[in-house]
Protein backbone atom coordinates (compact mmCIF):
# COMPACT_ATOMS: atom_id res chain seq x y z
CA UNK A 1 0.00 0.00 0.00
CA UNK A 2 1.09 3.58 -0.52
CA UNK A 3 2.21 5.33 2.03
CA UNK A 4 -0.34 8.51 2.76
CA UNK A 5 -0.03 11.92 4.12
CA UNK A 6 -1.84 11.84 7.78
CA UNK A 7 -3.32 14.71 6.95
CA UNK A 8 -5.59 12.61 4.68
CA UNK A 9 -7.86 10.57 7.18
CA UNK A 10 -11.00 11.91 8.77
CA UNK A 11 -12.71 10.38 12.22
CA UNK A 12 -10.04 7.32 12.02
CA UNK A 13 -8.94 5.60 15.12
CA UNK A 14 -5.49 3.98 15.21
CA UNK A 15 -4.22 2.69 18.60
CA UNK A 16 -0.82 1.65 18.07
CA UNK A 17 0.38 -0.57 20.93
CA UNK A 18 4.40 0.01 22.26
CA UNK A 19 5.90 -0.62 25.21
CA UNK A 20 6.25 3.32 26.36
CA UNK A 21 7.16 4.94 29.91
CA UNK A 22 5.12 5.57 32.30
CA UNK A 23 5.66 9.18 31.90
CA UNK A 24 3.49 9.30 29.04
CA UNK A 25 0.65 9.87 31.39
CA UNK A 26 1.83 12.62 32.52
CA UNK A 27 2.02 14.59 29.46
CA UNK A 28 -0.47 17.49 29.36
CA UNK A 29 -3.00 15.53 26.56
CA UNK A 30 -3.01 12.33 29.00
CA UNK A 31 -3.85 14.92 31.97
CA UNK A 32 -6.32 16.58 29.96
CA UNK A 33 -8.19 13.00 28.99
CA UNK A 34 -8.41 11.97 32.00
CA UNK A 35 -9.91 15.15 33.28
CA UNK A 36 -12.19 15.29 30.64
CA UNK A 37 -13.09 11.56 30.48
CA UNK A 38 -14.01 11.75 34.05
CA UNK A 39 -16.34 14.86 33.64
CA UNK A 40 -17.90 13.20 30.44
CA UNK A 41 -18.75 10.52 33.00
CA UNK A 42 -20.16 13.11 35.35
CA UNK A 43 -22.79 15.16 32.96
CA UNK A 44 -26.22 14.10 32.39
CA UNK A 45 -27.27 12.48 28.84
CA UNK A 46 -28.84 15.31 27.92
CA UNK A 47 -26.29 17.98 28.74
CA UNK A 48 -23.95 15.84 26.86
CA UNK A 49 -27.01 15.77 23.92
CA UNK A 50 -26.69 19.26 23.38
CA UNK A 51 -22.68 20.48 24.19
CA UNK A 52 -20.54 17.05 22.75
CA UNK A 53 -20.02 15.81 19.04
CA UNK A 54 -20.11 12.00 19.12
CA UNK A 55 -16.36 12.13 17.97
CA UNK A 56 -15.21 14.70 20.55
CA UNK A 57 -16.31 12.31 23.08
CA UNK A 58 -15.29 9.03 21.76
CA UNK A 59 -11.56 10.88 21.09
CA UNK A 60 -11.32 11.89 24.41
CA UNK A 61 -12.60 8.23 25.75
CA UNK A 62 -10.07 6.43 23.98
CA UNK A 63 -7.45 8.41 24.83
CA UNK A 64 -7.66 8.05 28.02
CA UNK A 65 -7.73 4.07 27.38
CA UNK A 66 -4.52 5.07 25.85
CA UNK A 67 -2.81 6.55 28.46
CA UNK A 68 -4.06 4.21 31.21
CA UNK A 69 -2.04 1.27 29.47
CA UNK A 70 0.84 3.16 27.96
CA UNK A 71 0.03 3.27 24.28
CA UNK A 72 -0.23 5.58 21.77
CA UNK A 73 -3.17 7.24 20.31
CA UNK A 74 -3.46 8.73 16.70
CA UNK A 75 -5.88 10.76 15.53
CA UNK A 76 -6.47 10.60 11.32
CA UNK A 77 -8.40 13.19 9.60
CA UNK A 78 -9.71 12.91 6.16
CA UNK A 79 -9.89 16.49 4.66
CA UNK A 80 -11.28 14.99 1.07
CA UNK A 81 -14.16 12.62 0.33
CA UNK A 82 -12.57 9.76 0.02
CA UNK A 83 -9.19 8.30 -1.38
CA UNK A 84 -7.88 6.74 -4.99
CA UNK A 85 -6.73 3.68 -6.00
CA UNK A 86 -3.70 4.00 -8.61
CA UNK A 87 -5.63 0.99 -10.41
CA UNK A 88 -9.28 1.31 -9.55
CA UNK A 89 -9.69 5.19 -8.87
CA UNK A 90 -12.36 6.63 -6.24
CA UNK A 91 -12.93 5.12 -3.21
CA UNK A 92 -15.33 5.60 -0.34
CA UNK A 93 -13.81 6.93 3.17
CA UNK A 94 -14.83 4.11 4.71
CA UNK A 95 -11.92 1.61 2.45
CA UNK A 96 -9.47 4.73 3.69
CA UNK A 97 -9.23 2.98 7.13
CA UNK A 98 -6.82 0.55 5.26
CA UNK A 99 -4.21 3.15 3.82
CA UNK A 100 -4.24 4.45 7.85
CA UNK A 101 -3.56 0.58 9.09
CA UNK A 102 -1.36 0.32 6.72
CA UNK A 103 0.78 3.33 7.53
CA UNK A 104 0.76 2.87 10.91
CA UNK A 105 2.04 -0.84 10.81
CA UNK A 106 5.35 0.84 8.60
CA UNK A 107 5.96 2.74 11.65
CA UNK A 108 7.32 -0.41 13.20
CA UNK A 109 4.46 -1.09 15.89
CA UNK A 110 4.11 -4.25 17.11
CA UNK A 111 0.33 -4.36 17.70
CA UNK A 112 -2.25 -1.70 15.48
CA UNK A 113 -5.69 -1.52 16.46
CA UNK A 114 -7.99 0.54 14.43
CA UNK A 115 -11.25 1.94 15.69
CA UNK A 116 -13.53 3.50 14.01
CA UNK A 117 -14.72 7.33 15.43
CA UNK A 118 -17.52 6.71 16.72
CA UNK A 119 -16.53 3.70 18.82
CA UNK A 120 -14.68 3.81 21.95
CA UNK A 121 -13.19 1.14 24.44
CA UNK A 122 -15.36 1.06 27.36
CA UNK A 123 -13.40 -0.68 29.93
CA UNK A 124 -10.49 1.10 29.83
CA UNK A 125 -8.32 -1.22 33.17
CA UNK A 126 -8.13 -4.25 30.51
CA UNK A 127 -4.68 -3.88 28.20
CA UNK A 128 -5.18 -5.15 24.96
CA UNK A 129 -3.77 -8.84 25.35
CA UNK A 130 -6.49 -8.97 28.18
CA UNK A 131 -9.12 -7.34 26.14
CA UNK A 132 -8.28 -9.62 23.41
CA UNK A 133 -8.90 -12.80 25.54
CA UNK A 134 -12.44 -11.15 27.33
CA UNK A 135 -13.49 -11.44 23.73
CA UNK A 136 -12.26 -15.46 22.60
CA UNK A 137 -9.11 -14.26 21.05
CA UNK A 138 -6.75 -17.33 22.80
CA UNK A 139 -3.09 -16.23 23.72
CA UNK A 140 -1.72 -18.92 20.92
CA UNK A 141 -4.25 -16.70 18.49
CA UNK A 142 -2.24 -13.76 19.33
CA UNK A 143 1.23 -15.31 19.20
CA UNK A 144 1.21 -17.54 16.21
CA UNK A 145 3.04 -16.39 13.43
CA UNK A 146 0.38 -17.04 10.97
CA UNK A 147 -2.66 -15.72 13.21
CA UNK A 148 -2.88 -12.28 15.16
CA UNK A 149 -5.76 -10.27 12.84
CA UNK A 150 -9.06 -9.96 15.04
CA UNK A 151 -12.06 -8.35 14.10
CA UNK A 152 -15.49 -7.01 15.87
CA UNK A 153 -18.68 -8.67 15.02
CA UNK A 154 -20.74 -7.27 12.78
CA UNK A 155 -24.01 -8.61 14.24
CA UNK A 156 -27.00 -7.69 14.08
CA UNK A 157 -26.49 -6.64 10.91
CA UNK A 158 -24.46 -9.77 9.48
CA UNK A 159 -22.94 -12.99 11.57
CA UNK A 160 -19.40 -12.07 9.72
CA UNK A 161 -17.07 -9.67 10.96
CA UNK A 162 -17.07 -6.05 11.30
CA UNK A 163 -13.76 -3.62 10.34
CA UNK A 164 -14.95 -0.55 13.14
CA UNK A 165 -12.70 -2.79 15.82
CA UNK A 166 -9.50 -3.86 13.77
CA UNK A 167 -6.98 -5.62 15.98
CA UNK A 168 -3.76 -6.75 13.93
CA UNK A 169 -0.35 -8.21 15.00
CA UNK A 170 2.47 -6.35 12.89
CA UNK A 171 4.00 -9.68 10.87
CA UNK A 172 4.21 -10.43 6.88
CA UNK A 173 1.55 -12.20 6.73
CA UNK A 174 -0.62 -9.31 7.92
CA UNK A 175 0.79 -7.03 5.93
CA UNK A 176 -0.02 -9.31 2.76
CA UNK A 177 -3.78 -9.21 4.06
CA UNK A 178 -3.75 -5.75 4.47
CA UNK A 179 -2.04 -4.74 0.84
CA UNK A 180 -4.99 -7.73 -1.18
CA UNK A 181 -7.88 -6.34 1.05
CA UNK A 182 -6.55 -3.18 -0.71
CA UNK A 183 -5.69 -4.06 -4.18
CA UNK A 184 -8.47 -6.56 -4.61
CA UNK A 185 -11.19 -5.35 -7.16
CA UNK A 186 -14.57 -4.28 -5.07
CA UNK A 187 -16.20 -3.61 -8.46
CA UNK A 188 -19.28 -0.88 -7.06
CA UNK A 189 -18.19 -1.59 -4.06
CA UNK A 190 -15.41 0.73 -4.24
CA UNK A 191 -18.05 3.62 -3.75
CA UNK A 192 -21.22 1.37 -2.37
CA UNK A 193 -22.38 -0.03 0.83
CA UNK A 194 -21.03 -1.75 2.59
CA UNK A 195 -17.30 -0.68 0.87
CA UNK A 196 -14.35 -2.32 2.21
CA UNK A 197 -16.45 -4.86 4.23
CA UNK A 198 -17.60 -6.29 1.42
CA UNK A 199 -14.23 -7.30 0.39
CA UNK A 200 -13.90 -8.63 3.53
CA UNK A 201 -17.13 -10.59 3.79
CA UNK A 202 -17.06 -12.39 0.48
CA UNK A 203 -13.16 -12.39 -0.76
CA UNK A 204 -10.34 -12.50 2.21
CA UNK A 205 -12.40 -14.82 4.56
CA UNK A 206 -13.05 -17.64 1.89
CA UNK A 207 -9.27 -17.40 1.09
CA UNK A 208 -7.06 -20.65 2.16
CA UNK A 209 -4.02 -17.83 2.51
CA UNK A 210 -5.19 -15.77 5.31
CA UNK A 211 -8.62 -17.69 6.47
CA UNK A 212 -6.73 -19.26 8.95
CA UNK A 213 -5.47 -15.97 10.34
CA UNK A 214 -8.94 -13.61 10.44
CA UNK A 215 -10.75 -14.13 13.39
CA UNK A 216 -14.00 -12.20 14.01
CA UNK A 217 -14.26 -11.86 18.47
CA UNK A 218 -17.30 -12.30 20.83
CA UNK A 219 -17.57 -8.45 20.49
CA UNK A 220 -20.21 -6.55 19.40
CA UNK A 221 -18.63 -3.57 17.34
CA UNK A 222 -22.38 -2.30 16.35
CA UNK A 223 -25.20 -1.12 18.80
CA UNK A 224 -27.82 0.40 17.03
CA UNK A 225 -28.99 2.19 19.91
CA UNK A 226 -26.35 4.13 20.65
CA UNK A 227 -24.41 7.29 19.16
CA UNK A 228 -21.12 6.10 19.79
CA UNK A 229 -20.37 1.97 19.78
CA UNK A 230 -18.86 0.36 22.67
CA UNK A 231 -15.85 -2.11 21.60
CA UNK A 232 -15.31 -3.61 25.06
Amino acid sequence: LPSLSLSLFLSLYALHILPMSSALCHMPACTTALAVSDRLHAQSKETLKHNLTATMMTYFLNLKYACLNGYQLIFYRLITEGCVHPRWGWRHPSYCKLCAIAEALAAGYEWVVYLDSDAFVRNATLPLPQLLLSYEATVEAQTRELQGIFFGWDYPYTLGPNAGFTALRNSAQTRSMLSFWWNVYAGRFSTDHSYEQHTLHWKLIHMHTFRRALQTLALRSMDPTCAANFTA
